[in-house]
């Protein structure tokens, strides 16, 4: 295999792990400002957060896993990007140690998103 379908298939099985820990727990969503703005401008709910991630697939994937900097939250993050009402919106999501889905980032990307698929 060569490393972009080394990539996929590793994109693919943590999709596939975070999807089904999501649809059997409750979404940890971080309410940061700039999070909460981008709730408010798109109109969205928590529901529709869940939604949007249970949409991601792997074309979506910019990067990951790497580790999260704050020591006190344990497990690899995983960034992605998607559109959305015709605006590029950065995701940042993890699972914790307990496989609870974790939602760091979900706004407005900041500067051009890079995929590594497209």
């Amino acid at each position: 295999m060569d490393e972009k379908e080394t990539k996929k298939a590793e994109v693919n099985k943590f999709l596939g792990n975070f999807k089904r820990h999501l649809t059997q727990k409750i979404l940890k969503f971080i309410p940061n400002e700039k999070n909460k703005q981008t709730l408010i401008e798109l109109g969205f709910t928590p529901l529709d957060i869940k939604t949007e991630l249970l949409r991601l697939v792997y074309k979506d994937y910019i990067s990951g896993p790497e580790a999260d900097d704050d020591p006190n939250r344990k497990g690899d993050i995983w960034k992605f990007g998607k559109s959305i009402s015709k605006e590029n919106i950065y995701i940042k999501i993890k699972l914790a140690p307990d496989n609870r889905p974790i939602c760091l980032s979900f706004h407005l990307a900041e500067r051009e998103l890079k995929y590594f698929f497209k």
